[in-house]
């Protein structure tokens, strides 16, 4: 089997990534979380990150013998239906993450799913006190970024993701790529 390395930076997205990721590979490759400052060390034939994580190309760069992929999350179906079944029309939404771009690629997936004719507001956990909204969202893989009063506040909605379709089909084809060339070799070092 391949050794696969995902990386994030909080515990809950690496977390997220080991779990998904290692659902995907099962029976293909072992998969398991490793901590960017600790990479150089691993052994690993494939590198596993957030693509919005911004240290895709600083990896590809350090690891340039390394395929590394960067994955694209997506609400899972019962996400979609918790939004639905939760927010009304004309109501305030604020989408919270720890940095805004992951904040604001959330919301994209929340439009896409069809909860429309609301007021959004994209925003960073340590500004998520300075609007008053009706619902508070965030998803699974960023939870432990929620400021403490939020995290049981009524109004937080925490969706859980999954891999993209796009992103899974990837893995899958680089593991199974991977795992053909190297039948019977060890993973290859670092650099």
């Amino acid at each position: 089997m391949i050794k696969v390395a995902v990386v994030a930076d909080i515990p809950s997205s690496r977390e997220f990534l080991e779990r998904r990721v290692g659902g995907i590979l099962k029976n293909i490759a072992t998969v398991r979380t490793v901590l960017e400052t600790e990479l150089h060390r691993a052994h690993c034939d494939m590198i596993i990150a957030h693509h919005l994580g911004g240290r895709i190309k600083d990896l590809q760069l350090r690891f340039k013998h390394i395929p590394i992929i960067a994955i694209e999350p997506s609400i899972m179906p019962i996400g979609v239906k918790m939004l639905l079944t939760s927010i009304r029309s004309e109501e305030t939404i604020v989408v919270a993450a720890e940095h805004q771009r992951c904040a604001n690629k959330l919301l994209g997936e929340i439009i896409e799913a069809g909860i429309l004719n609301c007021r959004y507001v994209s925003s960073r956990f340590r500004d998520i006190d300075k609007v008053d909204a009706d619902w508070y969202i965030t998803s699974e893989e960023m939870s432990d970024g929620i400021p403490e009063f939020y995290r049981t506040h009524p109004k937080m909605i925490i969706v859980p993701r999954m891999i993209s379709q796009e992103s899974s089909t990837q893995i899958i084809s680089l593991a199974l790529e991977l795992a053909s060339r190297n039948r019977g070799g060890d993973a290859r070092a670092l650099r």
